[in-house]
């Protein structure tokens, strides 16, 4: 696993920034993770896919800037402090977050329209409404294909495998466990008292989570944000039990997908 330093711009400290390449288990993907860490927040980022390097690059140029205008800290001390209800501090950051992915749509969108010499764009497909996708050019899935599919216990989406198989695929790729095993351990320890921010960036993961109706009664403190739906955390939760979440449960601020 590789470790570098980033070129910071803006007024971000570059000594809380680092950046991790290569963790997927396929050579070929262009899986990244990010990791920012302050006074405030704990930013913790899987980036999954064949455009990771691209979400990398708006992570580093615009992400942190985009919570600083948003004054998040202030927001959540308010929460902490009660001055604000409970529900209308998930309802700001959904808000929020909806404009956040505009503007991952334009800047993507901008990236990503030059050809390469096989006169496909290099954003292949990117869907508005499943917020941040990208995936390269595949084979359609048959129908004898789709059948064994379902018989396995997954579904077929917009050409998608989704589902228990896509979840396991994945995780696969992320090698999500060795992972976890090498971040926070480093990171949690030194600041076991510190609120956190905890995104996860993939063009995978809006198929490992289900949607819950109890969702806000249940899990309000841990807003999971897929940009257009919610969903629960059950999933995460049991992917990551054992490697972080005795150490970093009454810590975590909010979780927020981009799928």
């Amino acid at each position: 696993m590789k470790n570098l330093k980033l070129e910071i711009k803006g007024n971000i400290d570059k000594n809380n920034f680092f950046y991790f390449e290569n963790i997927g288990k396929r050579e070929y993907m262009e899986d990244r993770s990010i990791i920012y860490k302050d006074d405030f927040i704990q930013f913790y980022a899987i980036l999954d896919g064949h455009g990771g390097s691209a979400v990398v690059d708006f992570v580093q140029n615009y992400l942190f800037d985009f919570i600083r205008q948003h004054n998040f800290k202030k927001l959540y001390q308010q929460y902490l402090k009660q001055k604000i209800k409970r529900q209308q501090t998930v309802n700001a950051m959904k808000n929020i977050f909806k404009e956040l992915q505009k503007e991952i749509y334009k800047q993507v969108q901008q990236k990503f329209q030059n050809k390469d010499s096989s006169g496909d764009s290099a954003l292949y497909r990117f869907s508005k409404s499943r917020g941040l996708i990208m995936l390269n050019k595949q084979d359609v899935i048959g129908e004898k294909q789709e059948q064994k599919i379902i018989k396995n216990g997954g579904w077929v989406q917009d050409n998608r495998v989704c589902g228990k198989l896509q979840m396991a695929r994945s995780i696969g790729d992320l090698d999500v466990q060795k992972f976890m095993d090498y971040k926070f351990t480093s990171i949690v320890e030194k600041k076991k008292k510190k609120q956190q921010l905890f995104i996860l960036c993939s063009d995978g993961l809006s198929d490992i989570f289900e949607y819950d109706q109890n969702l806000k009664k249940n899990c309000w403190n841990k807003l999971c944000q897929t940009l257009n739906q919610e969903c629960t955390v059950k999933y995460l939760t049991k992917l990551i039990k054992d490697q972080i979440q005795n150490q970093i449960d009454d810590n975590i601020s909010f979780i927020i997908f981009f799928c």
